[in-house]
Formats: C-alpha cells, sequence, structure tokens
C-alpha cells in the first residue's frame, strides 16, 4: 500500500481523509499482539473504490487513491463478507514509514453502509 500526498494530513484529519471516499472490503485476518501472539481483534482489508477527497491539488494536478488498500483494525471479532461496503467508526490514524505514505488505521467499531 503506497498512499499518495499524505503529508497534507500529517496532523491527520481522519473526517476529512475519509469524506468523498467510500471502502470495500476484500480481506479478513485476526489481529493479534506482535509480543504475546494473542488475538486481540479483526484486521480488515478494505479497497478504497471511490474517491472525491480534496487532496488541494494545484497547477491542475490530480490526484487520487482509487483502488489503493488500506487496513482497517478493529479490536474485536467481526464477521462480515467480501465486498460489503463499510466505513470506520472513531477511527485513530496514524501516518508513518519512510516516505511518510504508509497509514495505520484502528477503529472502534465498523459500519456497514447500505444494510
Amino acid at each position: 500500500m503506497s498512499l499518495k500526498k499524505l503529508r497534507y494530513f500529517e496532523y491527520f484529519d481522519e473526517e476529512s481523509f475519509f469524506d468523498g471516499k467510500r471502502f470495500k472490503v476484500v480481506g479478513k485476518q485476526a489481529w493479534t499482539d506482535y509480543k504475546t501472539k494473542n488475538i486481540i481483534g479483526t484486521k480488515l482489508e478494505v479497497a478504497i473504490f471511490v474517491d472525491k477527497t480534496d487532496y488541494g491539488c494545484e497547477d491542475g494536478e490530480v490526484v487520487s487513491n482509487i483502488y489503493e488498500k488500506l487496513v482497517f483494525k478493529v479490536p474485536k471479532d467481526i464477521d462480515i463478507s467480501m465486498e460489503v461496503e463499510v466505513k470506520p467508526v472513531n477511527a485513530i490514524c496514524t501516518i508513518y514509514g519512510d516516505y511518510r505514505n504508509q497509514l495505520s488505521i484502528v477503529c472502534d467499531d465498523i459500519e456497514i453502509v447500505g444494510k
């Protein structure tokens, strides 16, 4: 996953980043604690299938993260089907990586959209 223009969200404004985006579940696995290996929740891999977010571009530059994948880490077991549209609930995001283009997302829960 290599997202573009994350530096514009350094103070990470989750609401602005998620605004204009829609996500579908494309994978699911257990979220385990690195040290203890205990299961602490669920990691949902989602793909951005709509991206109308304003990235603050100028001079006609076009930026989109459509089809990029993200992982929503949720501290509980979630039973969900693939390709279901979801959105994060109370997400806390952290930018990391050598190029500050990686995003860690921990949510209280996920909401199924359109159900």
